[in-house]
């Protein structure tokens, strides 16, 4: 049972001049002006077509190139314009535009590895779409390009080139897999 006089003996009663006091002591306690100045952080602009990077073509040579790579590509070696791919190298770029637009990729094939592969044929891929096959019969500096049908591609959206393999080169020492030797891979517009 709650004693009657439960309400005075816990809560303190207060009279409203002593209340309107804390009140206004509180509401005064937040007003001084000798605490930090914090200013209003830097605004950006929104992503748009005229804030994106022109470069449509992963370099492996450029410094941001890694930010762009989705899977099968190596790390590059120290003093190198190209990196080593597995069975399934992709990128992904940010097009501005889709129109007249072309896939385009800079490979080598290299001479040892083909050795053990002999003939390879080579998907090229646009989000997943193959846009040409080539069968390469002899190793060598490579260069592939297709128009990109319509459709296939959206403007300031997230478009991914890649290269599906058959076979790959197997190394006897430690079993990892190398592809193709990729100096470049992705868009470029037709003149």
């Amino acid at each position: 049972m709650i004693p009657s006089d439960f309400a005075t003996t816990i809560v303190p009663r207060f009279s409203p001049p002593a209340a309107a006091a804390a009140t206004l002591l509180f509401a005064l306690a937040g007003c001084g002006g000798d605490g930090p100045w914090f200013s209003v952080p830097p605004q950006h602009e929104a992503l748009s077509a005229a804030s994106l990077p022109p470069a449509m073509v992963v370099d492996m040579a450029s410094p941001d190139a890694s930010d762009h790579i989705l899977s099968g590509i190596y790390a590059p070696a120290p003093g190198v314009g190209w990196r080593w791919t597995e069975a399934n190298p992709a990128v992904w770029v940010m097009l501005e535009r889709v129109d007249r637009l072309r896939f385009t990729a800079d490979f080598a094939i290299w001479d040892d590895g083909f050795k053990q592969t002999g003939p390879v044929t080579l998907n090229f891929l646009v989000n997943g779409h193959v846009v040409g096959t080539e069968r390469y019969t002899t190793p060598g500096v490579k260069h592939f390009e297709a128009a990109v049908p319509e459709g296939w591609v959206s403007p300031l959206k997230r478009a991914t080139a890649g290269i599906a393999l058959d076979k790959v080169y197997v190394s006897p020492a430690d079993h990892k897999r190398f592809g193709v030797i990729l100096v470049r891979i992705g868009f470029a517009r037709a003149g």
